[in-house]
C-alpha cells in the first residue's frame, strides 16, 4: 500500500493559513481563496484534502461552512474544527465529507451518538507531550493520547494524529509518537505535524501509517504532489 498524501487547507478569517504549533498569534497566510487552493491541489492529483475550520476550532462552532461546502463539491475532503454536535456530523456526511471530531469526544456518549456515521468519521488525537489537547489546541488535558485512541477506536474509521510540538515547524515528524499510535490501534492512522521532506513521508509509510497530512511543506514547495 502506498501512503496517501493529504494536503491541508486551514481556514482562518476566510484565508488559507498555517499556524506554528497551533498558536493563533503565529499565522502565515498562503492564499485569500480556499476554494481556488482546493482546486489547485485536486488538479495536482490529491486524492483528498484535510480542511480545518480554525475559526470554528477556537470558537466551538463551525464558522466556514459555506466555503467548506464549496470545497466538498470539488472532491473528497475530511473536515475538522468546531464540530460539536451529532447534527453537524450528519450534515457534513450528507455532503460527502469525512468528519474529523476532536474536543467533543471528551464528553461521554458523544461518539456513541454518531455511531451510525462511523465509516465517515475520524477521531482527531492532538497530542502535546503525549497528552490530549482540546478546543483548537488551546486547552491541555491530563488524558493519555494513545490510551484515549485505543479505547475509542471502535467508534470511528481512523485516527488523525498530530504531534503539536512539530506542527508548522518544518523540523520533521515525531516518528516515535507516530509509531506508538500505529501500534496502539487497529484502525488507520493519518499522521500530521512537521512533515517537510519526501524522506519524512517514506519513514511514516514504513511505520504503517495510512496517510500523512502536509501543509507548510507543500505551500512552500519543499514537497511536490
Amino acid at each position: 500500500m502506498t501512503i496517501t498524501i493529504i494536503p491541508a487547507i486551514d481556514i482562518l478569517g476566510g484565508k488559507v493559513v498555517r499556524l506554528e504549533r497551533g498558536d493563533y498569534s503565529k499565522v502565515t497566510v498562503y492564499s485569500g481563496d480556499p476554494v481556488k487552493t482546493a482546486e489547485k491541489w485536486f488538479s495536482k492529483g490529491a486524492e483528498r484534502l484535510h480542511v480545518v475550520d480554525l475559526d470554528g476550532a477556537r470558537e466551538g462552532i463551525m464558522k466556514n461552512s459555506g466555503v467548506i461546502g464549496k470545497i466538498a463539491r470539488l472532491g473528497p475532503i475530511e473536515v475538522g474544527g468546531g464540530i460539536r454536535s451529532a447534527e453537524v456530523v450528519g450534515e457534513l456526511v450528507s455532503q460527502g465529507c469525512i468528519a474529523v471530531v476532536g474536543t467533543k469526544t471528551l464528553e461521554p456518549g458523544f461518539l456513541e451518538s454518531i455511531e451510525k456515521y462511523k465509516e465517515s468519521v475520524l477521531l482527531a488525537i492532538d497530542s502535546r507531550h503525549n497528552k490530549l489537547a482540546a478546543a483548537g489546541w488551546l486547552r491541555s488535558t491530563t488524558i493519555d493520547a494513545y490510551e484515549f485512541a485505543r479505547k475509542n477506536q471502535e467508534h470511528v474509521s481512523g485516527i488523525v494524529f498530530t504531534a503539536i510540538e512539530r506542527d508548522g515547524m518544518m523540523r520533521g515528524p515525531d516518528l516515535k509518537a507516530i509509531k506508538t499510535m500505529v501500534e496502539a490501534v487497529e484502525v488507520d492512522v493519518i499522521a500530521s505535524g512537521g512533515i517537510s521532506t519526501r524522506a519524512d513521508i517514506d519513514k511514516i509509510e514504513g511505520l504503517g501509517a495510512y496517510g500523512c497530512i502536509i501543509g507548510k511543506a507543500l505551500y512552500e514547495g519543499k514537497i511536490k504532489l
